[in-house]
């Protein structure tokens, strides 16, 4: 049994000793230092050359890579990081494969170069998988949502309410704008000036909102105005952002991208980075669920142009009419029938479909009760 010696130097140098001594067969000499020939040749040769120095471990690393990533693509990796610090291995290799950056590594290298440099962030929880729905084609559905509320500079007073709006398939922000509040007027005009931009779409997602779907149900004016234009509004279920995940998503990119440790102090100032933003996030950032195309790729104007101005509500000669009440009211039978404030002063036209009434709103049927079900003096 050898000799119990605690330092890897030391026992690499009595080894070398007793091999230069000859007195015994090297290998059991190898065999009573735990070692295999080779590596017993390999630390005799070592203190012929270097003495005690050398039994240290060396590095492995080789004196010579020629595969190894030349210094230039290595900044250019960093930089292009630091400008997006969002950005992840995939939207950089992309992005420089584009620019056809000479010596551009592999994706995985670059995942290395990012990493080695403490460029990249802890992976976010794992979370529950959900399936995806996307239309067929640009234009068909527009999502519409107002993010959390910003304060502008240290004024509680001053506030913006982010209005976006992205178009489902192609993941284009048609929109983007820092409102002064998330009324309809305002809202409203930004939706009519991206139509007249853009074209209309045929179905419109938004929350329950208010601004949207009020307090009581029945037609808000956001809904009135979409079906005079003949463009569906559809809303996801409550307490439900998967339906909404493009936009809320988008969100999330806003956060991080452009307003994570930022003020700004006025409305102005931060619609001039919205701006910005919003050119980057359609014409240059790579966007992995469309296989890393841009939004501005996957994008095309609609077939169906806004008109110049909302088109009247009009019903044939001879129809029913009812007179919308400012409660939202029409009144029939002597009962008050809920059919929304969104169209208060307008009219409304009535179809006896026994047993049903049905309440039509610019060539759509906005509401149905059973004739039975209306009592006089009551509110349904």
């Amino acid at each position: 049994m050898p000799r119990k010696v605690d330092c890897p130097m030391t026992k690499r140098a009595d080894l070398a000793q007793e091999m230069l001594a000859h007195r015994e067969p090297v290998a059991t000499l190898a065999a009573k230092y735990d070692l295999s020939r080779t590596a017993a040749y390999k630390w005799k040769r070592r203190f012929l050359e270097h003495g005690r120095d050398g039994m240290q471990d060396q590095s492995r690393r080789p004196q010579h890579s020629p595969n190894q990533t030349a210094p230039r693509v290595e900044l250019a990796v960093c930089q292009l990081r630091e400008r997006h610090p969002t950005w992840g291995p995939e939207k950089i290799h992309h992005l420089l494969a584009q620019e056809e950056l000479p010596g551009l590594p592999s994706l995985r290298t670059v995942g290395r170069i990012l990493q080695r440099q403490g460029l990249t962030r802890p992976w976010p929880p794992a979370q529950t998988e959900y399936r995806r729905f996307q239309w067929k084609g640009p234009n068909e559905l527009w999502q519409l949502d107002f993010k959390a509320r910003i304060y502008l500079s240290l004024n509680p007073l001053l506030r913006a309410f982010p209005m976006t709006l992205e178009d489902d398939y192609s993941r284009f922000a048609l929109s983007l704008t820092a409102n002064a509040d998330h009324r309809f007027p305002g809202l409203w005009q930004v939706l009519w000036d991206t139509m007249g931009e853009y074209g209309m779409p045929g179905v419109i997602l938004t929350d329950n909102d208010t601004v949207f779907r009020g307090h009581r149900g029945g037609l808000t004016q956001f809904t009135a105005h979409l079906l005079r234009l003949g463009i569906r509004h559809i809303s996801g279920r409550p307490y439900h952002p998967q339906t909404q995940g493009k936009v809320e998503r988008l969100h999330g990119t806003i956060q991080s991208d452009v307003l994570q440790g930022r003020q700004f102090g006025s409305l102005q100032e931060l619609q001039a980075a919205f701006d910005d933003f919003r050119d980057l996030y359609n014409h240059l950032r790579p966007h992995q669920a469309l296989d890393l195309q841009v939004p501005a790729q996957r994008y095309q104007p609609g077939s169906r142009p806004r008109p110049e101005a909302l088109p009247p509500v009009e019903y044939p000669p001879g129809a029913e009419l009812r007179k919308v009440w400012e409660s939202g009211c029409i009144q029939v039978r002597g009962c008050r029938l809920h059919v929304g404030e969104g169209i208060a002063g307008q009219r409304v036209r009535l179809h006896d479909r026994d047993p049903l009434l049905a309440v039509e709103y610019a060539g759509h049927i906005i509401r149905q009760i059973r004739w039975d079900e209306l009592r006089k003096g009551e509110w349904v």
